[in-house]
Parts: C-alpha cells; structure tokens; sequence
C-alpha cells in the first residue's frame, strides 16, 4: 500500500492525463478564452474531479461506511491527480510561473503525506480542506467572464474566505498539533509545509478582499463626490435662472 510507484498510481495518472487529452478539445465552447485561460480552465477542472472523489472517500470514511482499504483507493485518484497535474504544470510552465514553486512544492508534500503509511483517521479529516477548491475555482471563472462586480461572485469570495480560513488554517493548524503526537516520524514536518502554505494563501486572499473593498469604499466616495458637485451645479443654475 505504501508503494511509490505502484500500479493503481500509474494508472490513475494515466486517467487524468487522458481526461487533459479530452478537455482540451474544449476550447470551441471558449472561443473568446486565451491559450492561457484554457489551460487553467482543464487543469480546474480536472482538480474539481479529483476533489470530489476525495471529498465522497473522506465522508465515507470518516462516517466509518468504507474500509481503510476503500479509502485508499480513493486517495489513489489524489495521487495520480497530484503526479499529473505537477507535470502539466512544469510542461505549461509559462502560464504558471507566478505560482509553479509553492504549487509543486504542495503537490510533493500532500502526496508524500497521503502516501505514507495509514493514520486514515488524520489524513481524511485534513483532506476535507478540499472543498475550498470548489469557491477558489469558480470564483476564478466568475473572473475570466468579467463578472467580479456580481452579487454571485461577492456570495462567493465571503464563503471562500470562511470556509478556507476553517479549513485550511484553523483545522491545519489543528492537525499539525495531532501530528506531533499522534503522526509517524515525517509527518509534522510535512503538515507544518502545508500549514505555512495555507496561511501564505489565505493572506493573499484577505489581501486581494481588502484591496476590493477598499476600491469599493473608492468607488463609493467618488461617486458622492461626483453627485455632490453636480447637485451644486443644478442648484446653481436653478438660482440663476429665478433670479
């Protein structure tokens, strides 16, 4: 179960590798997307696959409805997942330069982790940090079609700044404790990376909510300015008039 290299992992790398093959030919629903855009739209994609997968397999087992057996064929999906998509990544490496360090640095982590022995119980509570990638993802769709300004897309950033600071700092920071104690010999070493992962994007995300309300507030004040002057000028003009 512990192999590196192992036949299930190969073959679910293959999996997404072909799926990659089948979304590209996507691109025809996206006539106005750029290159770049579609190779972010397939490898979102192809992430809120194998976050499914791996949130069903988390809930299954932390309900103790499936077997540690079970839910290792589930974290299979993960591991392939996270093989291909570091190799996609390094591949396109020009439309992710900006994130490609911390990104792979993650996937080598968190495959490392989930395939290092058991400790189920650990890692299928830290694994439901997956769902922020459903908020995190259509939050950047919602942004390639131009529709940040929408009620939807606010809806969306508030429950993304919730859930991922639930998640991914809170219940990481959590899990790093339990850990210390309760881990094999690597893994808080290995939870602590993920940690400071998670709090370096969380910052960057409550920075870019800040910058937007704060351009709001701008937006705002300008805007009654603007309206203020205007209102001035009518009055001004009504005055002459009666006079």
């Amino acid at each position: 179960m512990s192999s590196y290299l192992s036949l299930d992992i190969f073959v679910s790398t293959l999996y997404f590798t072909s799926f990659f093959g089948i979304f590209s030919q996507m691109n025809k629903y996206f006539p106005n997307f750029t290159k770049y855009q579609h190779v972010h739209l397939i490898t979102r994609i192809q992430s809120i696959i194998s976050t499914f997968i791996t949130l069903v397999g988390s809930y299954y087992y932390i309900s103790r409805q499936i077997s540690d057996m079970t839910y290792y064929y589930f974290l299979i999906f993960l591991k392939g997942y996270l093989i291909h998509d570091s190799v996609i990544q390094l591949l396109y490496y020009k439309y992710f330069k900006k994130d490609i360090v911390f990104s792979i640095i993650h996937h080598i982590v968190l495959f490392l982790t989930i395939n290092q022995g058991g400790q189920y119980n650990i890692k299928s509570v830290g694994l439901l940090s997956e769902y922020t990638n459903i908020h995190l993802y259509y939050g950047w769709y919602l942004i390639q079609q131009k529709q940040q300004n929408t009620i939807q897309f606010k809806i969306n950033a508030v429950l993304l700044l919730i859930t991922y600071f639930i998640f991914r700092v809170l219940m990481f920071t959590n899990i790093f404790f339990i850990s210390i104690y309760y881990g094999e010999k690597y893994h808080p070493i290995m939870v602590a990376i993920i940690c400071l992962l998670n709090y370096y994007w969380f910052k960057l995300l409550a920075d870019k909510a800040y910058l937007l309300v704060k351009n709001k507030s701008n937006q705002n004040e300008a805007t009654k300015e603007t309206n203020t002057i205007e209102n001035l000028k009518e009055n001004q003009i009504e005055n002459l008039k009666s006079k």
